[in-house]
């Protein structure tokens, strides 16, 4: 019973990487087989569309006219990944420290692999979107890859001594087209399914308001423990996460 908490736990921590998360998927770049794999999960505009997921809405399409709202929502991302460092902090008082060690594997992992797709998606916009894109839009595929750079620094000024910096990460194409792309379309349709679950509008803005009151009690419980920590340079966080975890050297 406990083990299907913590998974759960987990799952809804990562679920926050995808809501009001923006992407596109040259079709170009997927190989056959995992066209059959996920075929029967995705929509026939999954494919070479600028979109965003919401994970109370659904997938919606987007283009300049869309700038300033896609903009605000990611602003607001970065407030989401910033309590689930807050609910982190608050799950590893109540489990042992190989259960919580456990639930940081596999949430880092993750969180890696966001921040090389939303790099990736930021180095190929041009590339695969042949349209005039506002420069507003551009600016938003920025902001969204510093919001998963931010909260990874967050993550390792907090637990630090948990992290495996020296973990090897394949993100080849093909690895990552075979293996990643399966795995996020797989949670995006589970999200997809608890949107048909819901019965009303009246019931997701509850849930919304619950979330909200939740959060601030988090916060201010988790604000009362957290222990005064050494200040760490911004700069070397990424210098040393850059360096061990995507092996770029960088020159001091």
């Amino acid at each position: 019973m406990k083990e299907q908490q913590n998974t759960f736990f987990l799952n809804e921590m990562i679920e926050t990487f995808l809501h009001n998360f923006i992407y596109y998927i040259p079709s170009e770049i997927i190989l056959d087989g995992v066209l059959e794999q996920i075929e029967n999960e995705i929509e026939d505009d999954f494919f070479d569309e600028l979109s965003i997921f919401d994970n109370y809405n659904g997938i919606g399409i987007f283009n300049n006219e869309d700038a300033i709202e896609i903009n605000t929502r990611l602003l607001e991302k970065r407030s989401l990944l910033e309590q689930n460092i807050f609910k982190l902090l608050e799950k590893s008082t109540e489990l042992s420290s190989s259960e919580f060690q456990f639930i940081i594997n596999k949430y880092f992992d993750q969180l890696i692999l966001y921040l090389f797709l939303t790099k990736w998606l930021t180095d190929n916009l041009k590339k695969y979107n042949k349209e005039v894109l506002h420069i507003a839009l551009i600016g938003a595929f920025k902001l969204q890859h510093e919001n998963f750079n931010a909260h990874l620094r967050d993550l390792y000024t907090n637990f630090e001594n948990l992290l495996d910096l020296e973990k090897e990460h394949d993100f080849s194409i093909v690895n990552f087209v075979m293996i990643h792309v399966p795995t996020i379309v797989a949670t995006y349709s589970k999200i997809l399914d608890k949107i048909s679950d819901k019965n009303t509008t009246e019931q997701i803005e509850e849930h919304h308001k619950k979330e909200l009151e939740n959060n601030k009690q988090l916060k201010k419980k988790i604000s009362k423990k957290k222990k005064i920590r050494p200040q760490i340079n911004d700069s070397e966080i990424e210098k040393l996460i850059l360096e061990r975890v995507f092996k770029v050297k960088i020159d001091s």
